[in-house]
């Protein structure tokens, strides 16, 4: 798995948490995704995306979202767990208490289209208007999140939420506008 795709950073966060952690390399002799989605689907011609979620009793994909397989891994395993490590029963409900639940799918959808995706808009703009309105969105919602921040430690309040674990956070600094020169032809700021 690789770092620099946040889908799959966010996934392995939780997976971690409950003592996971299988890569690419361990799942039944794989070299690559191409070859786990083809043993999935001799047939499937689509593109191969990450993180994967891979069953190995009846050998195929699970899931391929990010955001469901972070919630599968959540959940899905408690009763396996010791009761002090299971998610109901962590503070204020776990990553994503059913109080929270509407805010937090408001709040990670907003993350994943203007943040997530909105790094991939600045790197793949064709334009300077189009670069230009991609940063613009980018920081807009770089703002938002740095000002419900200001008072306390997580998105919602005092304890971490699966919206913390989607929200990767960018330091611009002179290293990532390098990065973004490297993909773009575009001034950056």
């Amino acid at each position: 798995m690789t770092l620099a795709c946040m889908n799959t950073h966010a996934k392995q966060i939780p997976q971690a948490l409950t003592g996971g952690s299988e890569t690419i390399d361990h799942v039944e002799g794989f070299h690559n995704f191409r070859e786990m989605y083809e043993k999935a689907d001799p047939e499937y011609e689509g593109s191969y995306s990450v993180p994967v979620l891979w069953d190995r009793k009846s050998k195929t994909i699970v899931n391929n979202d990010s955001v469901q397989i972070m919630r599968i891994l959540s959940y899905s395993f408690d009763e396996f767990l010791a009761p002090e490590m299971r998610e109901i029963n962590k503070p204020a409900g776990g990553l994503r208490p059913v109080s929270l639940a509407g805010e937090i799918d408001h709040l990670g959808d907003s993350i994943e289209s203007d943040v997530n995706w909105g790094t991939y808009k600045c790197g793949m703009a064709q334009t300077q208007e189009d670069y230009d309105l991609a940063m613009e969105l980018l920081f807009v919602k770089f703002e938002e999140l740095e000002g419900r921040l200001e008072d306390r430690k997580y998105l919602f309040g005092d304890h971490i939420t699966e919206t913390d674990i989607r929200h990767i956070y960018y330091e611009v600094d002179c290293e990532t506008k390098d990065a973004f020169r490297s993909t773009t032809h575009f001034e950056i700021s």
